[in-house]
């Protein structure tokens, strides 16, 4: 029990210097302002590999201002350099391949439809809009293409990785 205890500790003072790290970098350096999160999002454990994680973030950012704007904190860690590599680094992070391979943006091919998760698109389309190196003229059917690419790759990634 002690040995939990500790554990707890430590995480908590990881989590800590996580938001103080994350609140520089998305202050451009300035450590005057610190992003926090709060702990809406903490139980979900990212990157989601069961669909009901999805389907609860999505329910949870629909909801709550606070879940939509730690997801954009996480969100806003990703690095990129088009609108491709960012949409694919948002979501690596937030869902597994495996997971990911069970989604089409559209539902075909026997998939379940990307495009019904409303709530968490909009978040991702947020966040490549606000994205230093994408910008906010990013068209949103640009980031459905970059979206259908990630999920299409998705099954060849998880098959390289289990290989």
């Amino acid at each position: 029990m002690r040995l939990l205890h500790s554990i707890k500790l430590e995480l908590q003072g990881h989590g800590q210097a996580l938001r103080t790290i994350l609140g520089r970098e998305l202050s451009n350096g300035s450590p005057a302002v610190v992003a926090t999160l709060s702990d809406e999002l903490n139980d979900l454990g990212f990157p989601l590999t069961r669909m009901e994680g999805i389907i609860d973030l999505d329910d949870r950012v629909k909801k709550s201002k606070v879940a939509k704007s730690d997801l954009a904190i996480i969100m806003a860690t990703c690095k990129g350099t088009d609108v491709n590599t960012v949409v694919l680094q948002i979501m690596s992070k937030l869902i597994a391949d495996d997971l990911m391979a069970q989604f089409s943006l559209k539902g075909k091919r026997k998939k379940r439809c990307f495009n019904a998760l409303v709530n968490f698109r909009e978040a991702i389309n947020d966040a490549v809009q606000a994205h230093p190196n994408t910008g906010p003229n990013v068209g949103i059917d640009e980031i459905d293409v970059a979206i259908a690419d990630s999920l299409k790759k998705a099954s060849d990634r998880e098959y390289q990785r289990k290989k």
